[in-house]
């Protein structure tokens, strides 16, 4: 299984060697100038069978080299012809769970808990989290004036999910939900990269 550090740097050198890059602004999005180059939003193109087919020549030889080296199905299994990324995905929420309950840890979850309470604009509220985190979070918690911990422990790898006091609002920062929210930016940045929106 492929670890993500290995991938990227392959996957950097593969596209440096096999596609041609697109030119983006400082956002990283695709430029593109005002009345330069072909502008349709046409679904059906008027093109000769020779002009169709190097289309569909083009965009099959690319799906092929991509698959060649199995990039075409990242999170596939190997056995299927993908890299088997889902497992390392699953692999690294497995080390989160099971990570020592040190003091970065600790410094991450007074993060996290502040985070929380800033977004809900509130200190009055009721903290949840892992058993396994209860007495880090406890700690955390402690500094807060008018925080204070559920007894009932939530069902996660780690971090906190805070609600007011009044039920009104809640705010979900625990480690799931953060890599839950990070996906389709990843996702996004893979399509980008592998050209697999177009």
């Amino acid at each position: 299984m492929i670890d993500i550090e290995t991938f990227t740097a392959q996957a950097k050198e593969w596209l440096d060697n096999n596609a041609e890059p697109r030119t983006t602004n400082d956002q990283g999005q695709r430029e593109m100038a005002w009345g330069e180059g072909e502008f349709s939003v046409s679904v059906f193109h008027n093109l000769t069978f020779d002009e169709e087919k190097s289309v569909i020549d083009g965009a099959v030889g690319w799906t092929r080299k991509k698959a060649e080296v199995g990039y075409h199905k990242i999170t596939w299994e190997p056995e299927y012809g993908g890299m088997g990324l889902s497992k390392v995905l699953e692999k690294a929420k497995e080390k989160i769970a099971n990570m020592e309950r040190n003091s970065e840890y600790s410094s991450l979850i007074t993060k996290l808990l502040t985070e929380a309470t800033s977004a809900l604009n509130t200190s009055d509220v009721i903290v949840y989290t892992n058993s396994k985190d209860k007495d880090v979070v406890q700690s955390a918690v402690s500094n807060i004036s008018g925080a204070e911990l559920s007894n009932d422990p939530i069902d996660c790898m780690g971090g906190v999910k805070v609600t007011s006091k009044d039920g009104s609002m809640s705010f979900d920062n625990t480690i799931d939900a953060r890599i839950e929210l990070l996906k389709p930016l990843i996702r996004k940045d893979i399509a980008a990269q592998f050209n697999l929106g177009n």
